[in-house]
C-alpha cells in the first residue's frame, strides 16, 4: 500500500515539474485530489519519502518541495490493485465505493485494448481519470437515468462505459453482488452477452436530448460573471494580465466573452467538460499570446424560464483540461490536445 501511494506522489511531482519552476505541497495535493480523488497528509508523506520541504520566507503557508535524488528511487508500476492506493474508503473514488476490482491496472489495460484506438496517456493515466470521472458523472444522475442498470434482485449490475469497441459497438462493464453489499467487477462485454439476459441494456448519454443540448454553446444566452470570484483566482491568468488592476481584468474578460458570443468561428473552439454531475463548457481565450492561455468555465442555469451562462471560474491550460473534457466526448480541438 505504501509503495502505491509513493508511486502516485512521484507521478504528481514529475507532472508538476514540467509545468512549474517551483513546486509546492499544494501542487502535489491538488494533483492527487484532481486525478485520483485522493487526500493524504502531504507534508508527512513527502518527508517520509525523502523530499526536502522549505517554507517561503514571506508566505509561511507556502511550502516548496524539492526532490532528494539520494533518498528517492524510481518506483516500478505495481501490478496490485490500484484500490490499495486509497487507505480510507471515505476518500476513495466513487467507482471504488461501488465495486471492488481484483486488479484494476489489468482492468484498465484490458479496456484500453478493446476500445477504439486513441491516446490514453502514459500508463493509461487519461483512461484512469476517464473511468473515475465518467462514473461520478453518471452515478444516480437524475438527468440521465438508466445508464447504470440492475437485475430484479440487484445481484447484478451493469453500466455503459461511454466507450466503443474496435467494431464500433458500445462497451459495458458488468458486476456481481458480494455478501458485503458491494459489487465485484467481472468483465467488459457487449449487449448480446448472456450475463446481461436479465438486465435492461444501459442507455448511452447520447440517448438523452438534454445531454446533447448541453454540449452545444448557445450564443443567444447572456453571461453572468462573478467578478469577485475571478479576481480571487487571477493568479491563473497570464503574467501580463494578472498584474493589471481588477477593473481592467474585468473589462478584458467581459470584452473577450462578448467577442466570442458574436463570432461563430470562435464558438467552434468551445468544448464541453464534466464537473462532477454537471456539464460545463470550456471557453478558450488568448489574452497574451496567439495560443490559448486562459479558459473560462461556464454552466447553463435557468431562473423563471430564462436561461443564461454562469461563469464559474477560470483555469489555465495546465489544469488537466483534456482529462475533464474527454469524459463527455472525444476531443478533436487542437488547443485542448496541446494541453496534454
Amino acid at each position: 500500500m505504501e509503495r502505491n501511494i509513493k508511486e502516485l506522489i512521484l507521478e504528481a511531482y514529475e507532472d508538476n515539474q514540467s509545468k512549474f519552476k517551483n513546486i509546492t505541497t499544494g501542487h502535489i495535493s491538488q494533483y492527487l485530489k484532481r486525478n485520483y480523488n485522493l487526500k493524504i497528509n502531504c507534508n508527512k508523506e513527502l518527508t517520509e519519502m525523502g523530499f526536502i520541504l522549505k517554507k517561503d520566507e514571506n508566505e509561511p503557508s507556502l511550502i516548496y518541495v524539492k526532490k532528494s535524488e539520494e533518498k528517492i528511487k524510481s518506483l516500478k508500476p505495481d501490478q496490485k490493485s490500484i484500490q490499495n492506493k486509497v487507505e480510507d474508503r471515505k476518500t476513495s473514488p466513487l467507482l471504488f465505493k461501488f465495486a471492488y476490482f481484483p486488479n484494476f491496472i489489468n482492468t484498465l489495460q484490458e479496456l484500453s485494448n478493446i476500445t477504439q484506438k486513441e491516446f490514453w496517456g502514459n500508463g493509461n493515466n487519461i483512461l484512469f481519470s476517464y473511468i473515475f470521472k465518467y462514473f461520478e458523472f453518471i452515478y444516480e444522475n437524475k438527468n440521465y437515468p438508466n445508464i447504470i442498470t440492475y437485475n430484479k434482485d440487484k445481484t447484478k449490475a451493469c453500466f455503459n462505459t461511454g466507450l466503443y469497441s474496435t467494431g464500433f459497438f458500445p462497451i459495458f462493464a458488468y458486476f456481481e453482488a458480494q455478501e458485503n453489499g458491494m459489487y465485484i467487477f467481472r468483465k467488459f462485454c457487449s449487449n448480446g452477452d448472456r450475463v446481461l439476459d436479465d438486465l435492461e441494456i444501459p442507455k448511452s448519454l447520447n440517448d438523452y436530448a438534454l445531454f446533447k443540448n448541453e454540449l452545444i454553446f448557445d450564443s443567444k444566452l447572456d453571461f453572468r460573471i462573478n467578478h469577485l470570484h475571478l479576481f480571487e483566482r487571477k493568479d491563473r491568468l497570464p503574467e501580463i494580465v494578472k498584474k493589471l488592476n481588477d477593473r481592467f481584468i474585468g473589462h478584458i474578460i467581459n470584452g473577450e466573452l462578448k467577442i466570442i458570443k458574436d463570432n461563430y468561428n470562435l464558438q467552434k473552439m468551445i468544448i464541453p467538460a464534466a464537473y462532477k454531475q454537471k456539464v460545463v463548457l470550456y471557453i478558450p481565450l488568448k489574452l497574451q499570446e496567439e495560443s490559448v492561455d486562459t479558459i473560462v468555465v461556464v454552466e447553463k442555469e435557468e431562473v423563471k424560464n430564462e436561461q443564461y451562462y454562469a461563469v464559474r471560474t477560470i483555469l489555465n491550460p495546465h489544469d488537466n483540461i483534456y482529462k475533464t473534457a474527454r469524459v463527455l466526448s472525444i476531443v478533436e480541438s487542437d488547443w485542448v490536445k496541446n494541453t496534454i
